[in-house]
This record gives C-alpha cells, structure tokens and sequence, in this order.
C-alpha cells in the first residue's frame, strides 16, 4: 500500500508542476527573429534559455553556442539560421512554458517522434516503482521539480542500512535516484544513491554498473519498459549499501583531503548561481589553505597532479559531509541545482579513489 506520506508528495509534486503545453509544427514555419524570440506559425514566442539550448541541439550546433546567443554574434547568427533553412522539412515537437503574469516561452524543440515521458506519467511510473516493481520496502523521500520540465524522485531501500562502524549511529542506506525531463533537457535516468541517515545528505554513484540513462528512441512503451527493467536491476541484491560504505565512504575516513579536492568542492558548490557568495568559507577554508602553501586563489599556475598531492588538515570524509549537507539541506538549494550536485559531488567523492590514499610518506634522507 502506498503510505499517506507518500501519496500527498505525489500530489502535492502534481500541483506544483509548471504549466507546459507541447505541439507539433514544421520548423518551414519556424523563424527566428532574433536571438530572444522565435515565430511559429505566425505566432511569436520569447525564447527561454533552455529554449535557446535546445534550439542549438536540434540544428546540430554545439549547445555551449547557446550562451552566446545574447551576444552580438553576426557569425553565430548566420550558422543558426542557415541550419534552420537546410532543415526546413523537419517535424518538431515544441514545448511552452506559461510562466508568472500568464508570459509564455519557447523552452524546448525536439524532433517529433522522439519518445518521452510527461511528468505526469513519471509520478504514476514513482507511484509502481515502490508499490510493484520493487520486491523488498522502498519509501519516497523527496519528489520536486528540477529545472523547466524537470523532475527528480529520491527514493530509500528501508531493509538495506548499515552504520560506519559497529555501534555508531553514523548510518547509510542505499537510495535509487529518479530523473526526468518532459522538454527532453537531459535524459531520462534512474542512480544509485547513498544516503547517510543522520542528515540527510545524499550523493550519487556514477559508475556505469550503478546507473541508467534511456535511450531515447523506439516507443514511449519500450522506453517506460526499460526504465521498469533497470529499477529491479539496481534493487537487486547484488547491490547493497554495505558494499559502498565498505569500498566507498571507509577508505574517506582514513586520509586527509588534497588541496584539488576541497578546491573541487567549493568550485562545484559555489559555482551554482544561487549558491554564489553564499557558500561557508569556514567550511570550505581554501583561500586559508592555498595561503599556506604561499598561494593566492584561485590557484594559478599549478598543475592537478600538484594540487592532488597537496595535503590540507581536513579529513576527507569530513569534507564529504560538509559538502553533501549543503547539496543536500542547503537553504537555497533548488530542485534543479540538488539534482546536479548529488551527481558532481558523486563523481568527485565516490567514483576515483582519493587523491592520498595509498601514497608513499616523505622521508628526509640526510
């Protein structure tokens, strides 16, 4: 049975989602006016920046063109609209967004055809995962928005704990991640995830045997159908949460962290636009320890293997709570920016071993 709890997030996750209409045009009725705002069929749309993106996306230009498309870029200018000409013939699916005062946007093109899953259906696919896929208890802790049609399910395997050491109230649980954009602006994906219980921090696991992201193509059935085949995978009991806490989060508490990875950490988490100048310097203490070894920072001048083998008085593990939390429970953390840092913060803490472990000690020779 679906627990009370659970069932009012997914309604209140139903009533919070924005205000998306998709249709179907060819882009010969497509024009772009300028870099802001696009006609369809007689009908002029702001474009918005996933809009822009996705607009890159669709006429094969590199998507990182799109933050140049507020600039006065004759160049630029000409590419996009020389594309939209050679592909004049192609059917599109385009999403807008009505935003506050009832303003519409432009916030995505993709190629009609290209199967993909509203958000609606991603609450009622939620809704199955832990009521009929799943062969052991599963609880919803969180399901949000993420970024224009974006969304994000974060859920816990109840049976699979263990603490970080005997009798310690330290204690992680195995977490599935589920991801999805309506509008196409990333793919469709399920992760495992560790939580630690104590605060609620979470960071993503990004090997490939621990993640999943749909193909988009074929049928909206045979899509839905690989996202019900992968869940079961990644509950199964090959993986537990003792196996990265063992591999994983142990080999953390045994060795300080570089100068490279509190530098990582701080750039990912300051470098979110909500985040910035908001993220602890007492926490994060590089500038006091760049300063210890005579540098200014940002670090110039030095190569990652130096910065990897620079040692700072914190523990590694330490800095992982200190940056999860913040992903995690940080006051100004959007849906859209926890999604992105559970999965950088994944990468820079849990997927490579840490910069110190296992390196020989200095000895003075003389």
């Amino acid at each position: 049975m679906v627990t009370a709890t659970t069932q009012e997030q997914l309604q209140k996750f139903l009533s919070e989602l924005p205000a998306i209409e998709h249709y179907e045009a060819s882009l010969k009725d497509v024009a772009l006016l300028d870099p802001q705002t696009v006609e369809i069929s007689g009908t002029k749309l702001p474009l918005s920046k996933s809009g822009q993106s996705s607009m890159c996306r669709l006429l094969e230009i590199p998507r990182s063109f799109s933050t140049r498309l507020h600039a006065d870029d004759e160049e630029l200018w000409k590419i996009m609209t020389t594309r939209l000409e050679e592909l004049r013939n192609t059917d599109v699916r385009f999403s807008v967004e009505t935003g506050a005062g009832d303003k519409q946007f432009a916030c995505a093109f993709n190629k009609k055809g290209t199967p993909w899953i509203p958000n609606t259906e991603f609450a009622k696919m939620v809704d199955y995962f832990i009521n009929k896929v799943a062969k052991q208890p599963i609880t919803l802790k969180v399901i949000e928005s993420a970024g224009t049609g974006g969304a994000s399910a974060k859920m816990i395997v109840q049976n699979d704990k263990i603490a970080i050491a005997p009798g310690s109230e330290d204690i992680f649980s195995l977490g599935i991640d589920f991801c999805n954009s309506e509008i196409l602006a990333f793919n469709t994906s399920l992760n495992v995830a560790i939580e630690r219980l104590v605060c609620s921090n979470r960071a993503a696991v990004r090997e490939k045997e621990y993640k999943y992201a749909a193909r988009h193509s074929g049928s909206f059935e045979s899509l839905v159908a690989s996202m019900y085949d992968e869940f079961q995978r990644l509950i199964s009991k090959n993986v537990t949460v003792e196996h990265f806490v063992k591999t994983r989060i142990h080999r953390m508490t045994r060795v300080n962290a570089s100068l490279r990875e509190v530098d990582e950490a701080y750039r990912l988490l300051s470098g979110q636009p909500n985040l910035k100048d908001h993220v602890d310097e007492e926490q994060f203490p590089i500038v006091e320890y760049s300063r210890k070894y005579g540098l200014e920072y940002p670090v110039k001048g030095k190569s990652e293997r130096w910065m990897s083998t620079a040692e700072t008085p914190l523990n590694l593990y330490e800095l992982y709570n200190r940056a999860t939390w913040v992903s995690s429970n940080g006051e100004l953390v959007t849906g859209e920016t926890r999604l992105w840092l559970e999965i950088g913060l994944g990468k820079l803490f849990l997927s490579k071993e840490p910069d110190l472990m296992d390196i020989a000690p200095s000895i003075k020779w003389n």
